[in-house]
This record gives structure tokens, sequence and C-alpha cells, in this order.
């Protein structure tokens, strides 16, 4: 008779157990260290940062040097491109994340032969916690090449706290450019499947998301809005939040606007929890994504009128119908 394994005795098995335990600890722990809010905040004046001349030595790009008693900036839309972009970044303090209205930005190329620089505000654009979000401003960049964003931040004490974000501008951007036209994908619809798990991994399955091809909504006069996302299987936590919003639009504007989802995975319903079974679904290739979550905004012409690398909230997105529509148009 086989007698049954005694798996409290395992070494490896309680080594794995502990590992568990530890790594909860540490997640409860961070969420702890988090919840403070700007409003909590106070730092004194000499936490104040100089901004770095443009010839020492920068950090990497996309984020900005992590100084102690700084603010850190973390670049989130990296697929820029010569022209006005919309460039989104975020603020985190040594005591949480950073929820200012507004911080002043002057973009500045880092070239020795050049001198470019434009101020503008960025605002903060609130994600659905409520807790984070993103500073949103729109950036002219004449030439492609290393720029940096320098980042004034009103602290509520009186004071200034500086900090930076350098980025790296190219001639032409990765994924489709705003006054480019829709590729008019054939995605998968509710007609050649009844059941949704095979259009989308996420919990919220609207069939409405799936009644039309990509290619039919470009193609039928109306405006579009277009989610490429994968909301169980994506690396951030607004993912499954994107189809959120998508669905509070689709009430607002109604049959004003046409609204599609498209899962970054082809099947997901073949994934199973391992993305070594996962394939790119081919719109995302013909879209030439180079990441897993974006919106365009599409006009009745099929012209792009507005794109969003990573989650975009419901008030961006709203202004950004409103603009496109007829004028007079208002959202439900």
């Amino acid at each position: 008779m086989l007698r049954p394994r005694n798996h409290s005795q395992n070494p490896q098995i309680i080594c794995r157990r502990l590992l568990t335990v530890l790594a909860l600890i540490g997640f409860f722990f961070l969420v702890a260290c988090t919840e403070q809010t700007l409003e909590t905040q106070s730092p004194t004046a000499s936490q104040k940062i100089k901004i770095t001349p443009v010839d020492e030595k920068q950090p990497e790009n996309g984020s900005s040097p992590k100084t102690n008693g700084s603010i850190q900036a973390i670049l989130v839309t990296t697929d820029l491109s010569i022209g006005k972009q919309r460039v989104g970044f975020t603020l985190i303090s040594p005591m949480g994340n950073v929820l200012v209205p507004q911080v002043t930005v002057t973009s500045q190329v880092l070239s020795e032969n050049q001198s470019i620089n434009e101020l503008t505000t960025a605002q903060f654009e609130p994600w659905p916690d409520n807790t984070r979000g993103l500073y949103v401003a729109e950036i002219n960049f004449p030439q492609h090449g290393e720029w940096r964003l320098n980042i004034e931040v009103p602290w509520p004490n009186g004071t200034t706290i500086h900090t930076h974000v350098k980025m790296n501008v190219k001639e032409v951007a990765v994924a489709p450019m705003v006054g480019s036209l829709g590729i008019k994908s054939i995605t998968k619809t509710i007609d050649q499947t009844n059941d949704l798990t095979e259009l989308t991994s996420g919990n919220l399955q609207d069939p409405d998301f799936y009644r039309l091809t990509l290619a039919q909504a470009i193609g039928n006069g109306r405006p579009t809005v277009v989610v490429f996302t994968s909301p169980a299987f994506c690396s951030h936590p607004f993912c499954g939040p994107q189809l959120e919003i998508l669905r509070d639009l689709k009430i607002e504007f109604k049959r004003q606007v046409d609204f599609v989802h498209v899962d970054y995975y082809e099947s997901p319903h073949l994934i199973l929890g391992n993305l070594n079974n996962a394939t790119i679904s081919k719109p995302v290739l013909e879209w030439n994504l180079p990441d897993t979550q974006w919106t365009f905004v599409i006009d009745h012409k099929g012209t792009i009128a507005h794109r969003y690398q990573g989650f975009v909230n419901f008030r961006e997105l709203n202004r950004s119908l409103i603009e496109i529509l007829p004028t007079g148009t208002t959202s439900s």
C-alpha cells in the first residue's frame, strides 16, 4: 500500500509557503506606505531640488533621478515623435503619490547646438481609485532626439519642488499617429461566437463592443473609440477599468459613437492563465502597437483624432469625443 506523502516535511514546500507569507506581508506594507496623499506631505525648504544642467549625467530614459527628499517623475507615454504630442507622467514623493491639480512643465531639447524651450502646464487626470493619476500636457517637439521635461510642483507649504524626466522623441512614432487614417482591421465579433470569453479576457463582457468589426466601425460615417487591451493579462491594474470607462462613454453617447474592444491576445479563452499559450492578435500587429494598452478616438471620416498610450480616464475621452462630434452635440 502506498503511503500518502507528508508534504509538511518537504523542505521545498515549506520554503514556498514561507516565501508566499513574506510576499503578502511585503505587499500590505507597501499599500500602507503609499496610502498618504499630497495633503499629508509637508517637505521643508531644504528638500527643494535644483534642475540638473543639460551637460550633467542624466538618468535612464523615462524616469527622474531618485534623490533623497525629491519627487520622482515617471514617463508613461513613451511612443513620441516630431509634432504636437500628448505627454503623460506620474509624480511620486517619498510619502506617496502627488495629487496637486496642475504643475508647470518646460520642455527642453538636450542638444549642445540648439536651445529649444516651451513652457506649458500639465493637468492632473485621476485614475479610477482616485489615489493616483497622470499629469497630461500637450507639447510640441519640433525635432527628434533626446528631450527633457523640467517640472515645477507647487507644494502646500508654499515652496516649489523641481524634478525632471527624460524622453526620446523619434522622427516617426511606432503606433499610428494623430492625423493618419485608422487601420480597417477585421476584428472578431459576436456573429462568430456566442461565447464572449473567446473575444475578451475581462470580467466586463459587453456584447456591444463586439457587434461591429473595427473596419465596419471606421467605415460607417460615425466616430469610433477603439480600445486595445487584454484585461486579465496586462501589466498594470487599469486594463479592466479601461473597459468600464468605455461602457460609461457608451451610455453617455449612445448611438452617436461606436465603441470597439480588441483583446490584445488572440483567443484569450485558450491562454488558461499561462501567457506561454498566448498569441498577439492580428489587429494589434496591423496597428503596430508597441505595448499592451492603447485607446484611439477616430472621427467620422476615419481619421485618428486622438491617441492614448496606457490608461485614459473618462474626462479626457469625453472631451475628445465632444471635440469631434458635430457642433452643438453634447453627451446624453
